[in-house]
């Protein structure tokens, strides 16, 4: 009976080379154990080929760290790339929607329209976890992630005077923030403000349009940044949005843009969830008493549910 060696593949030959690895191991360990009354003559040179067993259990545990090391990185590899297929389908399917956005660019400039697209996609292809994203792509990519997302988003603001500002990009960002509760995902998102700023912060155009929106799937809290520990301030950066599992969006303010990178590692997305859980303790809910208490400039009057 012969055998179809083209079933194996590569996850196939490492998984077998360890197994084989560790039981040459363990007989090696055995047998030095029981002989461990009786070792072999000291030699003149004292060379560690004196010891066989000894070298054979450190050539095949070279062999195993080797064998799991491999298997480390590829699976890394193959995560890394299924997470850029998904986000290219993503893409594709956000690009392809109504989004006011896009029409505004490829009417009055379709050039930069097609440039953008195409920038984007090769971002995608290129992506690096620890390289950030130009302005115009990192907003190409939380449109995206947002439109496609499929369940609960934390999203930490730190309130940069860049955010939530009369321009294309940002009331895109706004339609697709409650875009995503419409669809009936739970939108939860901290605003990290100075106390002394809080009514100028909040009380813009964007913001207010935001904040009086149907609360039924939109959460919204206030941190004063003074009460933060200075560790809990620096883990949160920028502000981050946590995509349910799938990605964190990290965000960085720098020479007046808007830019971010994506985490896709499962280590670092439970990092972020954690802070985010760890902000429980010191928010306050965004309602109408903190409004009469704060916003004492508000005339939307607005009445979250």
């Amino acid at each position: 009976m012969r055998m179809n060696w083209k079933k194996f593949n590569f996850r196939d030959i490492f998984t077998i080379g360890a197994q084989l690895a560790t039981i040459i191991s363990m007989i090696l360990t055995w047998i030095m154990y029981t002989n461990i009354k009786n070792p072999p003559p000291d030699t003149s040179s004292g060379s560690i080929i004196s010891y066989p067993l000894l070298v054979g259990i450190i050539i095949v545990n070279s062999m195993l760290l080797i064998f799991f090391s491999a298997s480390s990185v590829r699976s890394t590899l193959i995560r890394l790339n299924g997470k850029k297929y998904q986000l290219e389908k993503k893409f594709e399917i956000f690009n392809s929607s109504n989004s006011p956005y896009l029409f505004n660019l490829r009417t009055n400039n379709p050039e930069t329209e097609t440039s953008l697209i195409e920038r984007t996609r090769k971002a995608i292809k290129t992506i690096d976890e620890s390289k950030a994203f130009d302005q115009d792509i990192y907003y190409m990519l939380l449109f995206t992630l947002f439109h496609t997302a499929e369940g609960n988003i934390n999203v930490v603001s730190i309130l940069d005077d860049n955010e939530w500002i009369d321009t294309l990009e940002e009331n895109e960002f706004l339609r697709i923030n409650l875009g995503a509760a419409e669809r009936r995902l739970h939108l939860n998102r901290i605003f990290v403000v100075k106390e002394s700023e809080v009514n100028e912060k909040l009380n813009n155009r964007s913001i207010q349009s935001f904040i009086g929106a149907d609360h039924t799937y939109i959460h919204l809290f206030v941190i004063f940044q003074e009460q933060l520990p200075s560790n809990i301030i620096n883990d949160i950066g920028s502000g981050f949005i946590d995509f349910y599992g799938y990605a964190v969006a990290c965000d960085i303010f720098s020479d007046n843009e808007i830019r971010g990178y994506l985490k896709f590692e499962p280590a670092e997305i439970e990092r972020f969830n954690r802070i985010y859980m760890r902000l429980n303790q010191f928010y306050r809910p965004l309602n109408q008493d903190f409004s009469r208490q704060y916003l004492v400039n508000n005339q939307n009057n607005y009445e979250p549910n």
